[in-house]
């Protein structure tokens, strides 16, 4: 890493200033390992980090008092419901990962359902086979991000056929290559959420001096996915980039044109691209991103387990 906005794949890295870097890009690399066959490394021998705003005071507006017990009882006693769904390439680290979360029952093989869709049907272990979304190659987009708006637009329109997603409180999709501890949401929506049908969708992520939705981690009530379906054909896609745009993206500024409320919780997210990136996976963090083997994301999750 350099900072919270900045990070690269190579084999060795040197602490400050790499002068082959492009003149845009000479501030200094920590060294800071955000992955390498195991959990991240702390920065060794770095200089002061560079200066970056700090996150805006989030309004908390959890129950007081007794907190998660509190929020349990406005749940009338029963743990929010999740249904959870991740896709993946076949022919990449993403099946081995998948098929290692599918031994543990972790990821979202916690969550009360759970879906995977890959570009062919495929048996990732105990029976459980991927869904067939089809072709997944994506459009240019954008330095930032990949055009892959549409792959997630078909396999909501599977989800929505089959019907079986809205039997359940909140809906989450998530990244093969992240950590993610169903039972540590459940906790953070009853915080942050004071009833069953509350229409809302979650910010994970202070990137470029604003609130996001990363990817890595999207978590958005029955009630906004609702209103996902019922906008995004007619509103959506006329009114955004929708060929352009990166999934989470247009997610999050669907929602927001629809009217869905977003709340800000940057504990459900560790990644070097927002607030912390995922060290030794043990702070707290409902996901950690990202993890591309299946030996470093055991690791972080037996970590992130027993923390």
């Amino acid at each position: 890493m350099k900072d919270k906005n900045w990070a690269g794949c190579m084999d060795t890295c040197a602490v400050g200033v790499h002068e082959s870097d492009p003149e845009f890009a000479q501030q200094p690399w920590t060294c800071y390992t955000v992955h390498r066959n195991g959990p991240a490394t702390a920065p060794v021998d770095s200089p002061a980090p560079v200066d970056s705003p700090a996150p805006p005071q989030v309004q908390d507006d959890a129950p007081k008092g007794d907190g998660d017990a509190h929020a349990a009882a406005i749940w009338k006693g029963a743990d929010p419901t999740l249904f959870c769904f991740q896709i993946i390439r076949s022919g990449t680290y993403e099946l081995k990962v998948v098929q290692k979360q599918k031994e543990l029952g972790a990821s979202i093989f916690g969550c009360e359902a759970s879906r995977v869709f890959a570009d062919q049907a495929i048996d990732i272990g105990g029976g459980f086979t991927t869904l067939s979304v089809g072709d997944l190659s994506t459009g240019s987009g954008k330095e930032t991000h990949f055009a892959n708006t549409d792959i997630f637009s078909r396999a909501y329109d599977m989800l929505k056929e089959q019907g079986e997603i809205f039997k359940y409180d909140f809906n989450v999709k998530v990244d093969p290559d992240a950590v993610f501890l169903p039972s540590k949401l459940r906790q953070q929506i009853m915080r942050y959420v004071p009833k069953a049908g509350t229409n809302v969708y979650f910010q994970n992520c202070y990137f470029q001096d604003k609130p996001w939705m990363f990817g890595a981690i999207e978590v958005l009530s029955s009630g906004a996915l609702q209103a996902y379906f019922g906008g995004r054909d007619d509103q959506c896609r006329s009114q955004l980039d929708y060929d352009n745009m990166g999934e989470d993206t247009f997610l999050a500024q669907c929602l927001d044109l629809l009217g869905v409320e977003a709340k800000q919780d940057y504990d459900l997210l560790a990644d070097g691209y927002c607030n912390e990136a995922p060290g030794d996976c043990k702070t707290g963090q409902v996901a950690y991103h990202p993890f591309k083997d299946p030996s470093s994301w055991e690791v972080c999750f037996h970590a992130a387990s027993a923390a």
